[in-house]
Parts: structure tokens; sequence; C-alpha cells
């Protein structure tokens, strides 16, 4: 004869609950989330601005003066701002964001919205020592040696491969503006934040951003502070996060 043996089976679930010794033991308390990182914001301010005058002699220029410009003038052509950040300063990784902050202190016509784009220069330039000022500053000073101009990448020995700068075609960002106010130029399609992973890589190729207006509708040029404008607080600042 055989002996017929029995096996208790009990759900798994009580086994997971029960304590050993015959007591229950309460469920384990779910960990609380962890706090979000903030993001570590850095602004580095630029170390060479200048404004290009559309002139036949590329003999105009400004690159000691408290304004920057961009825009078609309504009687004087265009003007084109180049502004350019250290390579010494930017940090050892790309940034997830990048704004590049610009303040306008002269709009002619504020009831109209003007669209700005961000280009990455081609070629290097150097700022040089003129200076037109920081309020009538619109037709620049005579260039001196050293500076940017319309035909010159360093005046007046060094030219640009074409008149007014060489930069890329395609837009690194834009902005939108009407009155006096602070513009964030935000990237398209990560361009910023592509420039300056590229000039990280290979700082020998970082000559900066030109800042191009609506160049065809005359009396839209608009007035920016330079890195000398007077007021502190209204000088160009890239924001990194």
């Amino acid at each position: 004869m055989h002996a017929v043996l029995k096996f208790s089976v009990y759900p798994l679930c009580v086994l997971c609950l029960s304590g050993c010794g015959g007591g229950g033991s309460s469920p384990a308390a779910t960990p609380a989330p962890l706090p979000a990182a903030t993001p570590m914001v850095q602004g580095i301010s630029a170390s060479a601005d200048a404004s290009l005058f559309e002139a036949a002699q590329g003999d105009v220029a400004s690159g000691k003066g408290g304004a920057l410009f961009a825009g078609r003038t309504l009687r004087d052509g265009l003007r084109r701002l180049l502004i350019r950040f250290d390579s010494a300063a930017l940090p050892t990784s790309a940034p997830e964001a990048a704004r590049l902050i610009l303040h306008s202190t002269k709009v002619r016509d504020a009831q109209t919205s003007k669209r700005f784009t961000v280009h990455r220069v081609l070629e290097s330039w150097s700022e040089g020592g003129s200076d037109a000022g920081e309020v009538a500053a619109g037709k620049g000073a005579a260039a001196q040696a050293g500076d940017a101009t319309w035909l010159h990448r360093s005046f007046d020995s060094l030219f640009w491969g074409s008149a007014g700068g060489v930069y890329a075609a395609t837009a690194s960002a834009q902005a939108m503006l009407s009155g006096n106010e602070e513009v964030s130029f935000m990237s398209i399609n990560q361009g910023l934040e592509q420039d300056i992973a590229a000039w990280i890589s290979d700082p020998q190729s970082n000559f900066g951003w030109i800042v191009l207006g609506e160049e065809d509708n005359a009396g839209d040029a608009v007035a920016f502070a330079s890195r000398e404008h007077s007021q502190v607080e209204l000088r160009p600042q890239l924001i990194l996060e």
C-alpha cells in the first residue's frame, strides 16, 4: 500500500506579505522621488563686436562704439552686426541649450515686428579702434587700422571673400523685435549649440556670428547695445545651459 503525501500550497502574495514567527509586517514604503536637477546656467560676455557699414570704399567702421547696427537704413544702405565670444570662456563640452541676448536701443518703427537672423561667420575679423559713439552712431566713423569694415576683415590689408562679410547661408538662430527691448535669439534646429560645439572642438574656427536684419526693407535698421555700452546690463550675453 502506498502512502499519500499532501502538500499545502499558499498563494505567492500571502507568502510575500507574511512575516517570520507568525507576526505580519507592513508593506515597504514607496521611496520619495529625487528632486529634479537644476540646470547650470552660464553667462558669457562678448570678447569682440563691430558694425559693418555698407560703403563703396570700405572706410567706415565702429569697433569701439557703444552701438551696433543691423538692417537697412532709409538712406545709407545696409548694416550688419558682428559679435564673437572667446573660445577660452566656452565650456569644455557642448551646451544643451544656448541663447544670444542683445538689447535694442533705437528702433525707427516700433509698431512693426522685425525679424533678425544669426549666422556663423566663416572668416576671421578684428574689432579695431574706431568709435562712432553711442547715440547718433548710425553713419559710423572713419575706419582705423584693424577695423572690420564692409570690405575688410581688418582695415586696410585683409579683405572679406565677399563684401559685407562671409557667413553660413543657413541661419543658426532668429528673433523678432519691435521696440527697445531685450532680444533673445533662439536656435533654429540647434544651430547655436552646433556652432558652439564646433568651436569647442576647433577653437581656431571661432569667428563668431553675424546678425542680419530684413535687408529688403528700408528704414528697418535697429541699434543694439555693444559690449562697450555705458549701461553694463544692456551689453551682449551668451547664455548657456
